[in-house]
C-alpha cells in the first residue's frame, strides 16, 4: 500500500470538497469509504466546504470548516490549518488555487490530481486513470485505493424523518408530497439548459394527466407557469430541496446539482443531457432515465454553444420527455 494511504490512530484527515453542489454529492461515497478506512484505525475524517454547501449530509466523524473566498484567500486559508495537527488533505476540486491551499497548509500528506500546472503543489500528485471516460467518482475513489470497489460507494444521501420536519415546513409537506419536481435551470451555463418554454410545456402536458408539478431550483427567475403548476424556484435552500425530492415520486431535470441529489436519493428521475457527458457525471441511480441526442459535436462541455445552434437540446422535444415520464409513472403505479 501506499504510504499516504496507510492511516493508524494518529491520522486526521482533511477533505476538500468540491464548490458545486452534483459534485459535491458525487464525492459522497469517497466520503464514506475514506471514514470506513479511517474508524478502523480510529483516525479522523474532516471536511472542507463553502458556506453554501455545508448542509449538504456527508460521512465524516470529525468536524466541517468553511471556507469563504470572500473574506479570505485560498493560500491565507491554507496557513490557518498549520496547527490543527492534520496528517492528510485529500483535494478533491481540480483547480489550481484548491491545490495552493493544500501547499500553504504544509500538511505532509497533499493528494489530488495533476492537473492545472499543480504537480509541484501536490505530494503525491496522481495520475488520471482516464479523465472523462469514467464517472468522476471512481476517480476519487481511486485517490485512495478503493476505485474496484466502487459499486459499493456509489453516490448516496438520504434525511431521516425528523431532519425533514426540521427543515421543511409542514404545509410544504402536505402540499408538495408525491408531487413531481421540475428543475429547469443550471449553475453552469446555458448548453446544459433545456428550454425553459419546454418545461413549462411538458408541466403543463404532466397536470392534464392530474399530476402535481412542482418547479424548483436556486435561481428565481421568473417563470410564466400555467395555473395548476407550483413555482418554489428562489425559495428552498439545498437542504430542503433534498428534502423535497425525497417525498416526490419523479424528478426532471437538466445535468445539474438537482440532478445529483435525485440520483443521491435513488428517487425515479429523467435527466436530460446537453453538453455534458453521460460517462463521466451520470445519474448512478438505478431509477435514472437519461435523455441525450447523439450530436456528432456534444459533448463539448462548453457554457454556450460554440456552434451557435444547441443541436443538442433542441432535438429533444417535449414528446420525447413526457413520453418517458409517463412510462415512469405508469410503472410506478403497477408497484
Amino acid at each position: 500500500m501506499d504510504n499516504h494511504l496507510q492511516f493508524n490512530s494518529d491520522s486526521k484527515v482533511l477533505v476538500r470538497l468540491p464548490n458545486w453542489l452534483g459534485d459535491v454529492l458525487i464525492a459522497s461515497g469517497f466520503c464514506l469509504a475514506l471514514l470506513e478506512s479511517l474508524q478502523k484505525c480510529k483516525g479522523q475524517l474532516d471536511l472542507l466546504t463553502i458556506p453554501a454547501l455545508q448542509s449538504i449530509p456527508l460521512a465524516h466523524n470529525g468536524k466541517t470548516l468553511l471556507f469563504d473566498k470572500t473574506k479570505t484567500s485560498p493560500y491565507n486559508f491554507g496557513k490557518t490549518l498549520r496547527d490543527q495537527g492534520y496528517t492528510h488533505f485529500f483535494i478533491l476540486p481540480p483547480s489550481f488555487s484548491s491545490a495552493l491551499m493544500a501547499y500553504s497548509s504544509k500538511i505532509p500528506y497533499r493528494i489530488g490530481y495533476a492537473n492545472d500546472g499543480r504537480s509541484f503543489l501536490l505530494n503525491p500528485a496522481c495520475k488520471y486513470q482516464n479523465k472523462q471516460k469514467i464517472p468522476a467518482y471512481i476517480e476519487h475513489l481511486h485517490l485512495i485505493g478503493k476505485d474496484k470497489e466502487h459499486e459499493q460507494y456509489q453516490p448516496n444521501i438520504r434525511l431521516t424523518t425528523e431532519e425533514i420536519d426540521r427543515v421543511l415546513p409542514q404545509r410544504w409537506q402536505e402540499e408538495y408530497a408525491n408531487a413531481i419536481f421540475i428543475a429547469p435551470f443550471t449553475a453552469y451555463g446555458r448548453a446544459k439548459e433545456w428550454f425553459p418554454h419546454r418545461f413549462i410545456a411538458l408541466a403543463k402536458k404532466l397536470t392534464q394527466q392530474g399530476e402535481k408539478v412542482v418547479f424548483v431550483g436556486m435561481r428565481n427567475d421568473t417563470l410564466s407557469l400555467p395555473s395548476k403548476v407550483y413555482n418554489l424556484c428562489g425559495e428552498t435552500n439545498i437542504i430542503q430541496l433534498i428534502a423535497l425530492f425525497q417525498r416526490g415520486k419523479l424528478a426532471i431535470t437538466n445535468d445539474s446539482g438537482a440532478m445529483h441529489v435525485a440520483s443521491a436519493l435513488g428517487i425515479p428521475q429523467i435527466a436530460i443531457y446537453g453538453s455534458t457527458s453521460r460517462t463521466w457525471t451520470p445519474p448512478l441511480n438505478k431509477q435514472a432515465t437519461i435523455i441525450q441526442q447523439p450530436i456528432s459535436c456534444s459533448p463539448c462541455f462548453q457554457r454556450t454553444c460554440p456552434l451557435g445552434h444547441y443541436h443538442c437540446l433542441t432535438q429533444i422535444s417535449v414528446d420525447e420527455v413526457f413520453t418517458s415520464a409517463m412510462q415512469i409513472l405508469n410503472q410506478k403505479n403497477m408497484l
